[in-house]
């Protein structure tokens, strides 16, 4: 959602880019984004005989650090790369 194409260049044939936009943000408060979102990960995992939701996750500090969802100060700033390993439950 973050990487697509800007509002104003959606393809000819679409409705006028603000309508769009408008179900898009009702969409979004609605959650049907989040539910389509997870519906297509659960069946791309169980085409790949995988369980449907994941059951260890890895945080790699460089990347968290690169993100521009992630606020910089100092104290988050760190010296080399760690990587950490989060379980969950399955």
């Amino acid at each position: 959602m973050r990487t697509g194409c800007a509002w104003r260049y959606l393809p000819i044939g679409f409705p006028p880019w603000q309508a769009v936009y408008s179900h898009f943000q009702g969409w979004t408060r609605r959650g049907v984004t989040d539910r389509i979102l997870t519906e297509l990960r659960e069946q791309a995992r169980l085409a790949h005989d995988r369980q449907p939701q994941p059951t260890a996750g890895i945080i790699d500090s460089q990347s968290v650090r690169a993100a521009d969802t992630v606020h910089s100060t100092p104290a988050a700033t760190t010296v080399g790369r760690r990587s950490t390993v989060v379980n969950g439950s399955s």
